[in-house]
């Protein structure tokens, strides 16, 4: 009974995919593990950018959303711009590297006493 998939039968229909050598199949020379990927999925390197956080007043570079987070884990920041509402925890406000106003706050980390 044939199968109606003619990637199965492969052989039969003359596109082998691969050779076999008694029983062991040998993958032919060229071929890879995976399809091509897209561009946009390929990590791509950003450069930093110099941010300036202005609740203590440091700059400190800025490739990822995570080292915003990392300035205000590591650092004591006694001044804040205001509260929030939700939580009451602080928010802080940094000027990015195009000098935008940007705001940073968590509820979860900041109810956790994860930031400072």
């Amino acid at each position: 009974m044939g199968t109606r998939f003619p990637h199965q039968n492969s052989i039969k229909n003359g596109r082998s995919s691969s050779t076999r050598e008694g029983n062991n199949f040998r993958r032919p020379e060229g071929t890879t593990e995976h399809d091509a990927v897209h561009q946009r999925f390929l990590e791509q390197e950003t450069p930093s950018e110099r941010v300036v956080c202005l609740s203590c007043g440091t700059d400190f570079p800025k490739q990822t959303i995570a080292d915003v987070i990392r300035h205000y884990a590591d650092q004591v920041h006694a001044q804040f711009y205001t509260s929030c509402l939700y939580c009451q925890g602080k928010i802080h406000r940094y000027r990015d590297g195009k000098g935008t106003l940007q705001l940073y706050h968590d509820c979860y980390r900041s109810t956790n006493k994860l930031d400072q």
